[in-house]
């Protein structure tokens, strides 16, 4: 049988559970099998009858490129659900049943300032080579 490792962020809403021992033969199959026993977390992977666009998918140490859920799974199977690390302007996505805009912790945004030079402490100037080079200066702000 696959196995679908769980990460943390996705937990609250499998019951605690770290992993899902499931049959199939293509990923389709086994996260329907995941989704009678947690729907909560099949929702999460699939939405529209395609795997939704901000969790990867690694089966057995490699990210999933194309296929989508028809991609043919081995018996013994790693699945690994990779959710998007940070950043971006999609969606807040709920968690554990709370809108994420209501979970009580400030969200912040990074943006940069402008550019600005600092001497280059690499190597001398040079005509291919100004001798300054641009320096990121990044500030937060809060976003409501």
């Amino acid at each position: 049988m696959a196995v679908v490792h769980v990460p943390a962020s996705l937990r609250a809403i499998a019951g605690g559970r770290d992993r899902f021992e499931v049959p199939g033969e293509t990923l389709r199959q086994v996260f329907e099998a995941v989704g009678r026993e947690c729907p909560e977390l099949a929702a999460r992977i699939i939405r529209d009858g395609d795997l939704r666009p901000e969790i990867a998918i690694a089966i057995d140490g490699s990210i999933l490129e194309g296929g989508g859920l028809v991609q043919p799974v081995g018996p013994d199977a790693e699945i690994y659900l990779v959710p998007p690390i940070g950043g971006g302007g999609g969606p807040a996505i709920e968690v554990g049943g709370a809108p994420a805009s209501n979970r009580g912790a400030a969200r912040r945004r990074v943006s940069p300032r402008p550019a600005a030079t600092a001497p280059c402490t690499a190597c001398a100037a040079t005509p291919m080579h100004p001798g300054r080079v641009p320096v990121s200066r990044w500030r937060t702000r809060s976003r409501g």
